[in-house]
């Protein structure tokens, strides 16, 4: 039996319970400015053959155009790049562990994981108002050890992701703390 790996270092037997990723509300106004960019382009378009005439004028127009060709590749270049940070920068929660994938740019990947009996507390913070309206907050899960805490920045339900990952854990654990 051939399973699919979803995520690099998945076991055989290893379920996903939830895959986690920035609320959309970041990747939103992260588009946003993303188009404050090409509202400049649009204005270059619009206002420049008024103000300056004479850089749409032979030998200039030739110029100007590349800087425009070599401008709008950047616009879609940094569009991909926003996009796949975003989708590429992933929790996932699954009935071993957790595991954070953080992309930090295209070429450069962090994976850390964390296994579920490590697990010593889990908490969630909404704050703002911002948050409590699109509900979005941080997930910080304690570990036991000298390991860095876990946190999830920004995902959208963190009280269910936190009731989620105490319910993994006591799962794991078992009733009388053994499985």
């Amino acid at each position: 039996m051939n399973i699919k790996k979803l995520f690099p270092g998945q076991q055989d037997d290893e379920e996903i319970i939830l895959i986690v990723r920035e609320h959309w509300f970041f990747m939103f106004t992260r588009v946003l400015a993303w188009f404050l960019f090409v509202l400049v382009l649009f204005m270059f378009d619009k206002y420049a053959p008024q103000y300056i005439p004479r850089l749409f004028e032979e030998p200039y127009l030739n110029f100007v155009n590349l800087g425009k060709n070599i401008y709008v590749m950047f616009l879609i270049l940094g569009l991909f790049m926003l996009w796949t940070i975003y989708y590429l920068n992933v929790q996932i929660i699954t009935n071993r562990r957790i595991v954070d994938i953080w992309q930090k740019g295209i070429f450069s990947q962090r994976i850390s994981e964390l296994t579920l009996p490590n697990v010593e507390d889990v908490t969630s913070e909404v704050r703002g108002f911002w948050s409590t309206v699109l509900g979005y907050g941080n997930v910080e899960v304690q570990t036991a050890g000298e390991k860095e805490n876990f946190i999830f920045q920004n995902i959208p339900e963190p009280r269910e992701v936190e009731k989620l990952i105490i319910n993994q854990t006591g799962h794991y654990h078992g009733p009388a703390g053994n499985e």
